[in-house]
């Protein structure tokens, strides 16, 4: 089973028309800007709905989503260690199955525990453990190029902030903001998983 789809694989890369490290970094791009939800551009412009809600200051919110910023950064070193056993292409679809799920119960906060946790899992996983998986992508399929291509990446993701930003704004003053996690969470499970499944190629 495991030769078949190596072969499977070898096959895709080889029939490719073009130098296959294009079509990786292609995935590594959709992965970094699936890393928008988890970025301090877009959880910021949660904390006003979060102190309505919850009554919380923002001197607190800050304080909690520094505090869970700093957890999910001790996590890295697992997720770096799990990527070089596993591969960029389990590791994007598993970590695009989590992120995705966590952004959707980010829809049951009720309290600042709850938020402390969701901060945790948000900023581990989109800031840090997608952007892991993206960036060594890249890494792994290009050599002399390996710092323009990570700046078209960089560049490319920076143009996308700005959209981005607009529609987050656009859908929450549209809609609950529990409901813009829930579409959130579904929007990184549907594109990251597939994308990476189908597409990524460790080597």
């Amino acid at each position: 089973m495991a030769s078949s789809i190596q072969v499977t694989h070898r096959s895709l890369v080889n029939r490719s028309p073009i130098f296959y490290g294009w079509v990786v970094w292609f995935v590594a791009l959709i992965g970094m800007i699936a890393t928008s939800p988890g970025q301090s551009f877009s959880v910021s412009i949660f904390f006003d709905y979060f102190i309505d809600d919850f009554g919380l200051d923002r001197t607190t919110i800050s304080s909690l989503y520094s505090a869970g910023t700093f957890i999910a950064s001790l996590t890295l070193t697992w997720v770096g260690r799990r990527l070089d056993v596993l591969g960029n292409r389990r590791m994007g679809m598993i970590v695009g199955i989590v992120f995705g799920l966590v952004l959707t119960l980010c829809s049951l906060i009720t309290g600042p525990w709850m938020l402390f946790f969701a901060f945790v899992g948000i900023r581990g996983l989109g800031q840090g453990s997608l952007s892991l998986v993206s960036s060594t992508s890249i890494a792994n399929w290009f050599l002399l190029k390996r710092g323009r291509m990570m700046s078209f990446v960089t560049l490319i993701f920076a143009l996308f902030q700005g959209v981005y930003v607009n529609v987050l704004r656009i859908l929450l003053e549209t809609m609950d903001w529990r409901q813009v996690f829930i579409m959130l969470g579904i929007g990184v499970g549907v594109i990251v998983v597939p994308v990476f499944g189908l597409l990524m190629r460790d080597r």
